[in-house]
């Protein structure tokens, strides 16, 4: 019995960690598992955890960031993070499914962070001039 509840849980870590290690791999764009430090909220937040800065901060404070070269490695982020969906999934006492989101879901969500920052990078110049006459 115990050796099941046990089973049970190792398999919700991993799939916990199959979650987080696809949204990492997203904004790898080097493959090298390492990410951009300011992509950590990003990375958070379509695992469908919305903390704010302070909290985001906190999080990387844990992690131990490599200090000269700002980037996050996938061994450092992936048992902090861990630790913080299966914490939310107890304080939730939800049915683990209900509380993450589908791949498809997190995959939409990871598709439209990535081109609206790229978008806003690029296009700032484009937008509409409006004054108040326009309105």
């Amino acid at each position: 019995m115990a050796e099941s509840a046990e089973t049970a849980e190792d398999a919700v870590v991993a799939e916990i960690e199959k979650k987080i290690t696809k949204a990492f791999e997203v904004f790898d764009r080097e493959g090298n598992k390492t990410v951009d430090v300011r992509e950590i909220g990003c990375i958070i937040r379509s695992l469908g955890c919305f903390p704010n800065e302070a909290e985001v901060q906190e999080l990387l404070d844990q992690i131990e960031v490599e200090d000269p070269s700002g980037f996050v490695h996938l061994d450092k982020f992936l048992p902090v993070m861990t630790k913080v969906l299966l914490d939310e999934r107890t304080l939730a006492n939800s049915n683990f499914t209900d509380s993450m989101v589908s791949d498809s879901s997190l995959f939409q969500k990871m598709f439209f962070y990535m081109h609206l920052r790229l978008w806003m990078r690029t296009n700032v110049d484009i937008l509409p001039k409006r004054t108040w006459s326009d309105i």
